[in-house]
């Protein structure tokens, strides 16, 4: 989930709805507070909300990879000089996502 220019209230409410009903779901929900940019969680389930306060492409190009570690982490790829490609593609086809749904001009 990629959420721009939304307050943490909401954000809250919204992933309390779709996400199962765990403590390890509740206290990471709760890690969106405070004043950041951007902010990258991943939940018990492989779930991931990814909140941004712009969409300055440095920005999203941090947040996303936070995304991808998350995910390649889970999948036990950590970032190795072999796995370097498969990262930077993944990072790329997310990006490329996020941007399809922005109303940018594209890089």
């Amino acid at each position: 989930m990629v959420v721009i220019n939304e307050p943490y209230s909401a954000i809250k409410k919204e992933l309390k709805k779709r996400l199962p009903n765990n403590n390890d779901n509740k206290a990471r929900i709760k890690e969106f507070k405070g004043k950041y940019d951007g902010r990258t969680i991943m939940f018990s389930g492989g779930q991931t909300c990814m909140s941004l306060n712009s969409t300055q492409h440095g920005l999203i190009s941090h947040e996303v990879f936070h995304a991808v570690e998350f995910l390649f982490r889970r999948i036990y790829i950590p970032l190795t000089l072999e796995s370097g490609e498969a990262y930077a593609y993944f990072i790329s086809y997310i990006v490329n996502e996020i941007y399809k749904h922005l109303d940018v001009v594209k890089a």
